[in-house]
């Protein structure tokens, strides 16, 4: 959003339908002397929705669990081994 020249003009924005969350990309100017009418300057794109499934959302979060018990330690050696070799 932005003034100027006594015009406000509003760039984009988002709304939802059911499920999907779209973002818009158009821009409109209104004379802030008259506010008689909005003006489209670019009209909205079309884009294409593309839907994740719930069971696709969920196997990236059991893979981002199993990710933190590989790390290792910048030598290459997990943190459990060093733990061994303490012991001993």
């Amino acid at each position: 959003m932005a003034v100027g020249r006594d015009t406000l003009y509003i760039y984009g924005g988002m709304m939802e339908i059911k499920d999907q969350e779209i973002t818009l990309d158009d821009l409109y100017s209104l004379n802030l002397s008259k506010l008689d009418e909005w003006k489209c300057i670019i009209p909205a794109s079309e884009s294409e929705w593309v839907e994740v499934s719930e069971e696709d959302d969920d196997d990236d979060e059991e893979n981002e669990d199993d990710d933190d018990d590989d790390e290792s330690n910048s030598d290459g050696t997990s943190e459990e081994n060093e733990d061994d070799d303490e012991d001993e």
